[in-house]
């Protein structure tokens, strides 16, 4: 499938960690869901102003229901200085859904639910971590979701409090 650009409007930005931001926007184009594994080209500037590149940003999560599309990134340099300035209301320019990606709901159905298992594997920022819901909310069980996972930042080394509720086994670094 081709990607798509368009602008999008900012439904809400928060701040996750010190230099780590929660972007959701409302996607536009429901023939075009986002999966799990893809990602966007971002960019809250003009064509004729620096940063040259827009930035690619992972999906963090997708409501297909409601059309909000989330982003996990942390903050480094001016291209993500200049996507954290943005507030509710404000526009930017996405380019996607890029990538294959994969679909979470028949990954679970094809692992047979119960008796099946599934592999999570994230790192980085733990942008999986939504995916991982996702996956555990498909009548898995503790045995069958297993999610190995690595992120930068001390402060998410164990999984936040709203996953700890998914039945999963955890296994978590940081570094």
């Amino acid at each position: 499938m081709n990607a798509t650009s368009c602008k999008v409007t900012v439904l809400r930005q928060s701040t996750v960690a010190a230099d780590i931001r929660c972007l959701t926007v409302q996607w536009p184009d429901a023939s075009r869901p986002a999966k799990a594994g893809q990602f966007f080209m971002l960019r809250a500037w003009a064509a004729n102003e620096t940063p040259i590149l827009s930035r690619p940003i992972s999906v963090h999560d997708f409501d297909a229901a409601t059309g909000a599309l989330t982003f996990l990134y942390q903050v480094k340099g001016e291209g993500t200085q200049k996507l954290a300035a943005l507030k509710e209301g404000d526009t930017l320019t996405v380019t996607g859904p890029c990538g294959n990606g994969f679909d979470v709901a028949a990954i679970a159905r094809a692992a047979g639910g119960k008796n099946g298992k599934i592999a999570v594997v994230g790192g980085g920022i733990g942008s999986a971590r939504s995916w991982l819901r996702r996956a555990a909310s498909r009548n898995c069980t503790a045995a069958s979701v297993m999610s190995p996972m690595g992120w930068k930042l001390s402060c998410l080394t164990a999984p936040p409090s709203a996953l700890q509720r998914i039945p999963a086994r955890w296994v978590t670094t940081a570094w």
